[in-house]
C-alpha cells in the first residue's frame, strides 16, 4: 500500500491500450496493402474481394492511407501517455480525443446495427460474424478506449495544473 503523500507515477493504461489497439489494426492494414490475404475474405465480400485480389494501385494506396490514419491514432495514444512530449495546448489534445473518439464510436455503431437482424433470424455467415464481432467493433471499441484515454489524460492534467 502506498504511503500517504507519495505521488504515484502517471500511467494512462487507456492510452497504452489505445496505442496497442490501433497499432494492431494498422499493422493488419499494412499487411493487406502489401498483398497479404489473411482474414481478407472476412472483411470484404463479392466484387470488393475480387478487386482486392487484383490489387489496383489506387486500392493499395487507399488501404495504406487507412493504415496511416490508424497509426496516427496510435501515436495520439503515445503522446498523451508521454505527456512531457505534448507540445500542443492541453485543450487541443482533449478536443481531438473527444471528436475522434465520438466519430469512431458513431461510425462503428452505425455499421454494426445492420448486422443485428441477421443474428435474430439466424442467417449468419462467417463474413457477417467477423464484421459484427471484429471489423466494426474495431471502431466503436477503439472510440471508447480513445474517450477513456482522453478523459484520463484530461483528469490527470487538470490535477497537475491546479
Amino acid at each position: 500500500m502506498p504511503e500517504l503523500g507519495v505521488v504515484r507515477p502517471y500511467r494512462n493504461r487507456f492510452a497504452i491500450a489505445l496505442t496497442a489497439w490501433w497499432s494492431a489494426f494498422g499493422a493488419i492494414s499494412v499487411y493487406w496493402a502489401l498483398g497479404g490475404g489473411w482474414l481478407l475474405d472476412t472483411a470484404i465480400q463479392g466484387q470488393g474481394l475480387a478487386l482486392a485480389k487484383q490489387r489496383p494501385m489506387w486500392l493499395t494506396m487507399l488501404v495504406l492511407f487507412t493504415a496511416f490514419i490508424k497509426f496516427g491514432l496510435a501515436w495520439f495514444g503515445y503522446l498523451i501517455m508521454r505527456r512531457k512530449h505534448c507540445k500542443l495546448p492541453r485543450w487541443l489534445y482533449g478536443l481531438f480525443g473527444l471528436t475522434a473518439g465520438l466519430a469512431l464510436c458513431v461510425y462503428g455503431l452505425v455499421f454494426s446495427v445492420p448486422g443485428i437482424p441477421y443474428v435474430l433470424t439466424g442467417d449468419m455467415t462467417t463474413y457477417r460474424w467477423m464484421r459484427l464481432l471484429v471489423w466494426m467493433p474495431q471502431f466503436w471499441v477503439g472510440g471508447i478506449v480513445m474517450l477513456l484515454a482522453t478523459w484520463n489524460y484530461w483528469r490527470h492534467e487538470s490535477r497537475v495544473a491546479s
